[in-house]
């Protein structure tokens, strides 16, 4: 039984610790990355422990939602995407990318007018937002 238990004890030890257990350089290394090595589940899981942690500064967190909001869309679950997207405007009303990823998002859920909407919102805060400029022509609409 001892035995048994050593091993259980010493298999536990070699699993990857959770996302929350990671120190916040590893877990802002895994949620903001640009290029994104991280899978979408790992940004995913670093940008949460982030949040929860309670521990950052007010302008980060509309970066860390969009973050995650990456994460999500990369998965295919657009609902936590534009909720997380939404989040990110709501605390910076100017974020010219989160208005752009959500248009993405909500291109990808057959949303063509929220889309454009946001497409277009993204333009006004940058009028060069080239994603965005790109989106909009390739829908055959006019910025």
């Amino acid at each position: 039984m001892r035995r048994i238990l050593i091993g259980l004890a010493l298999a536990l030890v070699a699993l990857p610790a959770p996302a929350w257990a990671q120190t916040r350089d590893e877990n802002v290394a895994r949620c903001v990355s640009a290029p994104d090595p991280a899978s979408p589940d790992l940004k995913i899981g670093a940008c949460t422990a982030l949040l929860q942690s309670g521990q950052e500064a007010a302008n980060n967190i509309p970066i860390i939602y969009y973050d995650r909001g990456n994460g999500y869309r990369k998965e295919g679950l657009y609902d936590q995407a534009i909720a997380d997207y939404s989040q990110a405007i709501a605390l910076n009303p100017n974020y010219a990318n989160a208005y752009n990823n959500r248009g993405i998002a909500y291109e990808y859920k057959n949303q063509r007018d929220q889309a454009i909407a946001d497409y277009r919102m993204a333009l006004k805060i940058d009028p060069n937002h080239q994603s965005s400029l790109s989106a909009l022509k390739r829908l055959g609409v006019t910025p």
